[in-house]
């Protein structure tokens, strides 16, 4: 499938996007891929990348994009805020769906990517856009961004431990000191305070216009037989109101922390399908966990 990687300049930064093109066609969807947090960004790229080929092959445009101070876009982790995150993926939508602006859009929010999308699509109501929105998919949720905070704070901890610097403190001094000072180097990452503040406060709570929109929530896991406490927990406080949802577990290694780079093929095959056939998987009230 033809591959568009591009520079674009948006009034939140200079950002770079690879865009799968369907050959020869008009594109059935706009699918936008909201990236995951720091290294998981880096070890999903392989994952992205082939959701995007294979929504390509059939027949949709899938559009990938770095945050501003990520991969390839302009600045520096350390320019990064969790606004200036929400106003660039306010910035890919609006650049692409200017060219198809009656096209379906479906978005796929990987692990702390679904709460920057649920931030812009907070948002959306406001700017009345989200009625070209069919379905939302979230791959293993990060359903608490202060959980996730802990524990990437851990790793400076457990850097400091391998390397015998220092002495010991708690996530919590870690994040007292990030307070203070505004900025801590993390796993080779230098984040600011503001960064995560928003994580730490974001909420995968979706606004009342969405509420009948065909949610899937995919949870990668050893045997995929059912999903975790934790995750259907997660999903009956934040998608309490929501008539529209499915639960999926999926065999497969989680991809976004491996050491080697890995792959789950059911995962990008169960998310193409539902993004072809979003309401012909779900109906009213009817919420299915398992559905392979």
């Amino acid at each position: 499938m033809p591959i568009q990687p591009a520079f674009i300049t948006l009034p939140s930064g200079n950002l770079y996007t690879v865009s799968f093109v369907p050959e020869g066609k008009t594109p059935n969807n706009i699918v936008i891929f909201v990236p995951p947090f720091a290294e998981e960004m880096n070890k999903s790229r392989k994952m992205m990348a082939l959701m995007g080929n294979a929504l390509a092959s059939s027949g949709d445009l899938c559009v990938l994009f770095d945050y501003l101070g990520t991969g390839d876009s302009e600045g520096d982790f350390s320019d990064a805020s969790w606004q200036i995150w929400q106003k660039n993926l306010s910035d890919v939508v609006e650049h692409i769906c200017a060219d198809y602006p009656s096209t379906a859009l479906h978005f796929i929010g990987l692990r702390t990517g679904a709460l920057v999308l649920n931030a812009y699509l907070n948002e959306q109501p406001k700017a009345g856009t989200v009625q070209n929105i069919k379905s939302l998919h979230y791959w293993n949720p990060t359903f608490k961004g202060s959980l996730f905070v802990t524990q990437f704070l851990r790793l400076k901890l457990a850097g400091e431990m391998m390397r015998g610097e220092g002495e010991k403190v708690t996530a919590k001094q870690l994040r007292a000191q990030l307070t203070q000072q505004d900025s801590l180097e993390v796993a080779g990452y230098t984040v600011r305070d503001e960064l995560i503040s928003g994580l730490e406060s974001s909420s995968m709570v979706l606004p009342e216009e969405l509420y009948d929109c065909p949610l899937f929530i995919y949870e990668v896991n050893g045997k995929g037989e059912q999903v975790s406490p934790a995750t259907a927990n997660g999903c009956a406080k934040a998608f309490e109101h929501h008539s529209m949802k499915q639960l999926m577990p999926v065999a497969g290694a989680a991809f976004w922390s491996t050491q080697e780079i890995a792959i789950v093929p059911d995962l990008i095959d169960f998310t193409k399908q539902n993004i072809h056939f979003p309401d012909g998987r779900l109906t009213e009230d009817d919420t299915i966990e398992g559905a392979h």
